[in-house]
């Protein structure tokens, strides 16, 4: 931020976070410039990849997985949290 206000004065920059449909609405009525967001097909925005990052699993270091340099495919009949294609609102 310090050097955006030193490189852009006049520019006001306001970082916050909310749910990706939540941003695109700002964005299709004009309440924001740009935001980073999960692509929503509901919404007519055009979508630019920044970065691709791997997605990771994070589990305690005593879990039975740990072993395994890549954890096995199937479920290993362990609990899994998955995302979802379409994120959610807040009203949803």
């Amino acid at each position: 931020m310090h050097i955006l206000r030193s490189e852009l004065p006049t520019v006001d920059v306001t970082v916050s976070s909310d749910y990706s449909p939540d941003l695109a609405e700002g964005l299709e009525r004009g309440r924001l410039d740009l935001a980073f967001l999960r692509a929503d097909p509901d919404f007519d925005l055009t979508y630019q990849v920044v970065r691709q990052e791997p997605l990771v699993v994070l589990m305690p270091s005593d879990h039975p997985l740990t072993p395994f340099d890549d954890p096995p495919t199937t479920t290993c009949r362990q609990p899994f949290i998955a995302m979802v294609n379409k994120a959610k609102s807040r009203a949803a």
